[in-house]
């Protein structure tokens, strides 16, 4: 009986972390600052400590062209698809999403 138990709660967390890597695409990734190309501007503030993040626009375009319409979710908004950003501070803001026509 323990054996099933141990299996059990295994498969769980294996099937936890396979569903929460498929919420989303990342769509940014870490770019070093002599990457960035300023177009021959001059960078006039530079803080003393940052991260820069490059944004990938295909995408997202793709990403949001899937949502689904409000009208399809019903009261089952936790299960619309996740839109995770990245926030100043390390951490990720991580926000359901969805189509509203207006």
């Amino acid at each position: 009986m323990n054996k099933i138990y141990q299996l059990s709660v295994a498969f769980l967390v294996a099937m936890v972390f396979t569903f929460s890597g498929m919420a989303q695409t990342s769509f940014f990734q870490s770019k070093t600052e002599t990457a960035i190309q300023l177009n021959g501007k001059h960078r006039a503030i530079i803080p003393s400590k940052f991260k820069t993040i490059e944004l990938n626009n295909e995408a997202v375009k793709s990403f949001l062209w899937s949502l689904p319409n409000e009208s399809n979710i019903g009261s089952s908004f936790r299960q619309t698809p996740v839109f995770e950003i990245p926030m100043p501070n390390g951490s990720i803001a991580k926000f359901n999403v969805w189509e509203i026509n207006i």
